[in-house]
């Protein structure tokens, strides 16, 4: 199993489509996080603190050994097999959340792969 010393930072260069939506206070947006591994442990901790009005999260996971499909919709998360060794793309969908605070709390699961 490879060892991953450094943090990769999520940062806007990283959002996969470069723009955060907000229409009727309707926030999305996206990640495209090909160059990254995500860490279990600290990603379904992150999905744990979510608050209810991030009501959406959705797309491929890549962790250390395998890569899933994460549906998550308010506090329920639905894993599926995901034969493919992309890396980590996903989308966030909620109302009145603060975007920087999530990709805050999302650099913590995150190294370079």
């Amino acid at each position: 199993m490879p060892r991953f010393k450094k943090k990769c930072p999520f940062s806007d260069s990283l959002l996969g489509s470069g723009k955060t939506t907000l229409l009727k206070r309707i926030l999305s947006f996206s990640a495209d996080l090909s160059r990254t591994v995500v860490l279990v442990n600290e990603f379904m901790k992150f999905l744990s603190r979510q608050p209810l009005e991030l009501f959406r999260i959705k797309g491929q996971v890549k962790f250390t050994d395998e890569t899933k499909i994460l549906n998550n919709v308010g506090t329920k998360s639905d894993w599926q097999q995901w034969p493919d060794n992309g890396g980590t793309c996903l989308v966030f969908i909620g109302w009145g959340v603060i975007e920087e605070q999530i990709v805050s709390q999302l650099n913590a699961c995150l190294v370079c792969a």
